[in-house]
């Protein structure tokens, strides 16, 4: 094999109260565990700093609680993945086009293989005064085994609720013909606090493999665009890669499983019940255009309140303008833009449209607003319950 395969997990994790990316990674030693012994031994969290704010109470959200635990198969035409619902964890990920040795009778190569003490991956943690990790929490599924082929597309939904009321929600998305897997991430804490929540990354140890020409060559991310390598030999000094990580992971000779945010640009932004998502192009910032940019999104505030603040000085006058269009254009100057230019246009008379234009300068709030200079505060705060500000009075 001449060629890598790579899995990607496409990442994105919307916080309801507070969004920043962790990846953590876990090594250990496999142990010899007794045989009758199930569970895999908690691992001690550290304490984080508590809001300073007291918290706002917010209604419960009602999940449903899974009775027993259950494994979910995924299959499509590259691979078979089985899902617990234990943890929402993967347990396996099997290639179904590549064996794990040259034997022809060698079975499907397995990317994630479990080890005692060792977690699986795609886990969930925060560090707080209630530390938390969710290895022994219940997730109910929505969806059950899943076979997919071509451009066939289903979701697993994994919902569960700590002791203290936070409901932690796993999204998977796959597609029946394609490797990567979207996976999103819901934090919703019941009494307004913000739990910074880390996703764990895991892998074995020894890292034995049946095939000694593929043997696993650690963990790899993409570190201020450098690539940082963390070799076998220095997994159990558990390295950090600090910087902006682009994407994590580890592998072996032929095959790669990375966590990778679908994009470090993009932002959802909400205003009010709105949600509006924010990217750059891919030449910027590495974005993926999936969205508007801020300046952007700035020059359409200036167009849509004016075109409104005509509309309504027409209105006044009892006039119709049903193809009135108001384009806005910025021109950059440096890091911010040296002038805007507004065009309206209709198909109402010229010498009266510039009157409407003239009486709707007052009206516009952008408008008025970008020529009035307004003072800006930056404020560092901590963080706070999600959802709208209060109207002004």
């Amino acid at each position: 094999m001449d060629k890598r395969a790579f899995l990607a997990i496409a990442l994105s994790i919307l916080i309801l109260v507070i969004y920043q990316e962790w990846m953590t990674r876990y090594y250990g030693t496999p142990t010899i565990a007794p045989e009758a012994e199930k569970k895999e031994p908690e691992r001690a969290p550290v304490a984080e700093q508590p809001a300073t704010a007291p918290p706002p109470q917010t209604k419960p959200v009602a999940v449903p609680v899974s009775p027993e635990v259950k494994d979910i198969r995924v299959e499509t035409d590259n691979y078979i993945a089985l899902f617990t619902n234990q943890g929402a964890r993967l347990k396996s990920f099997k290639f179904k086009k590549y064996r794990s040795s040259v034997e022809e009778n060698s079975p499907p190569f397995d990317i994630v293989q479990s080890a005692p003490g060792v977690p699986f991956p795609l886990g969930i943690r925060w560090q707080s005064s209630a530390p938390f990790d969710d290895e022994q929490l219940l997730y109910s599924v929505e969806g059950n085994d899943l076979k997919l082929a071509g451009d066939s597309k289903s979701t697993l939904v994994f919902s569960g609720r700590t002791a203290n009321g936070t409901v932690i929600t796993k999204t998977f998305t796959f597609l029946g013909s394609t490797y990567p897997v979207q996976f999103e991430v819901s934090v919703a804490p019941a009494d307004g606090s913000a739990p910074v929540p880390e996703l764990i990354l895991t892998a074995k140890s020894d890292h034995s493999v049946p095939n000694p020409d593929a043997p696993f060559e650690g963990f790899i991310a993409l570190v201020d665009n450098k690539i940082k390598r963390e070799p076998p030999p220095e997994a159990a000094k558990a390295l950090e890669f600090i910087g902006d990580v682009a994407w994590e992971g580890f592998g072996y000779t032929y095959f790669f499983l990375g966590l990778l945010p679908v994009n470090g640009s993009q932002h959802r932004v909400s205003v009010r019940q709105f949600e509006l998502r924010v990217d750059e192009p891919p030449a910027h910032s590495g974005g993926t255009d999936s969205g508007p940019q801020p300046t952007e999104l700035l020059l359409a505030s200036v167009a849509s309140c004016f075109a409104l603040a005509v509309a309504h000085v027409a209105g006044k006058r009892r006039i119709v303008l049903p193809d009135l269009a108001v384009t806005a254009t910025g021109e950059y100057d440096g890091l911010r833009f040296g002038a805007i230019r507004i065009e309206v246009r209709s198909s109402h008379p010229p010498t009266e449209l510039a009157f409407l234009v003239e009486r709707a300068k007052p009206f516009c709030y952008v408008s008025n607003t970008l020529l009035g200079q307004p003072v800006l505060e930056y404020v560092v705060a901590g963080p706070s319950s999600h959802g709208p500000p209060p109207s002004p009075g």
